[in-house]
């Protein structure tokens, strides 16, 4: 009778030790939950003191979600490969897909298409099951583009010193940039909130750029997709810094057609964030230094290719896209439910009308009066902001809003520093 109680025990013990090892703990589940919920920021500052006791991978599995979310690509591809050696066993398979989505998204940012396309092919074999539908639309156009770019070579970029390039601004208001692709002169958009490169199809074919027949599907600023092309750009120069083998998506003419208004190509975040930094002044100059200052601002995260920037609002911290190709700020419906009460009893729903290269779109919202919002050490008040009442499908949705120029522009300089991870405002 004494050894079946002890056998019991042990077995009762067994079990309780093997279950814990693939449980997740209190602190982990809370910490997991913001990453989840794209609150990078209070995500990131919990990972930093979190201890996780007995089950040994959950640091390393925070650290890597969080280290690719705020550009330490290197160290997150060192956790990643230490938890697919040493922890595998132990993870809940649940987890793995944001593991490797996370790789996917480092081996990008580090322009290993190769890898990047290899790890979207272990979620798509494996772990599709576990995805929502709106992570399952994002990993759709992911996994085009990655496994479109699988034999490229990878992008480089050669700085040799400072680099100050005027600039100026179209009838739309975007910034418009000088610059030497395969040889030939031209003018394309500089868009800082722009996920990838853009060119379309006429202006592609005239460079001589190389369009690979691989079609992809991109999702635009509204809730619209459109058929899309890769392209590979041999040589850019911007001033005097030289960038090889950039890609970029190719559009139909008309996509990019809006009246009067013609978009020929966008430079966006693969190549600017490899400049590590980049300077724009009111006066419409340029400033690429040769090596990026070092503040300790962190408030600049990536939502894959969408930069997040850390706002505070009524002294709390939300997670807003930061989109300087935005004439105009805008609140999201996270910011509604987090204030129902007041914007209800304040404000009358009306029509809000949005576009972009997928066309327009009306939604009901509000439109909120002297709105105060923080970044960084300034803070400035937009007197009228759209507010979106309705959740609508598109990759923004989740975070409280999208600060745009109207914000921008009341600062002489604005520095989007990638290699340190911080927007700095300055008057």
């Amino acid at each position: 009778m004494k050894n079946k109680i002890y056998r019991k025990l042990y077995l009762i013990i067994f079990i309780t030790i093997f279950s814990s090892s693939l449980s997740y703990s209190q602190d982990f589940s809370t910490l997991y939950n913001y990453y989840k919920s794209k609150d990078f920021f209070h995500f990131r500052d919990g990972v930093k003191p979190f201890i996780s006791l007995n089950i040994s991978w959950q640091r390393a599995y925070l650290e890597a979600l969080s280290d690719c979310t705020f550009g330490d690509f290197q160290n997150s591809k060192k956790n990643i490969s230490l938890i697919l050696t040493k922890y595998y066993k132990d993870i809940p398979d649940s987890l793995f897909k944001d593991l490797y989505y996370a790789k996917a998204i480092v081996h990008m940012n580090l322009y290993e298409y190769y890898e990047a396309a290899e790890a979207c092919e272990q979620i798509k074999a494996n772990y599709l099951k576990y995805f929502t539908k709106d992570e399952l639309d994002s990993f759709n156009d992911d996994y085009d583009l990655f496994s479109g770019l699988k034999d490229c070579l990878p992008q480089t970029v050669t700085k040799n010193n400072d680099s100050k390039i005027k600039v100026e601004k179209d009838m739309a208001g975007m910034l418009n940039i000088p610059l030497k692709i395969n040889g030939v002169d031209n003018k394309f958009i500089f868009d800082t909130g722009a996920n990838f490169s853009v060119i379309v199809e006429s202006e592609a074919i005239k460079l001589g750029m190389k369009i690979l027949k691989k079609t992809v599907q991109v999702s635009t600023s509204t809730e619209e997709k459109t058929d899309a092309y890769l392209a590979i750009a041999d040589s850019i120069f911007i001033g005097d810094i030289k960038i090889k083998n950039a890609a970029f998506y190719v559009l139909k003419d008309e996509s990019l057609t809006f009246g009067p208004y013609k978009i020929i190509g966008v430079i966006g975040n693969p190549i600017i964030r490899a400049f590590g930094e980049v300077r724009i002044s009111k006066d419409n100059e340029l400033t690429i230094p040769l090596i990026p200052d070092s503040l300790s601002l962190g408030n600049l995260a990536m939502d894959g290719f969408t930069p997040i920037i850390q706002v505070i609002c009524e002294n709390d911290t939300l997670s807003f896209v930061f989109d300087s190709g935005a004439n105009t700020s805008t609140l999201y419906e996270p910011y509604l439910l987090k204030n129902k009460s007041e914007i209800e009893g304040n404000y009358t729903l009306t029509d809000i009308t949005m576009g972009g290269a997928g066309g327009m779109h009306t939604y009901k919202g509000y439109i909120l009066d002297n709105i105060k919002l923080q970044i960084g050490n300034y803070s400035c008040i937009l007197k009228k902001i759209s507010l979106l009442a309705e959740r609508p499908n598109f990759s923004d949705k989740n975070f409280y809003g999208k600060i745009g120029q109207d914000f921008i522009q009341q600062f002489d300089t604005v520095v989007y520093n990638y290699t340190n991870k911080y927007i700095e405002f300055i008057k």
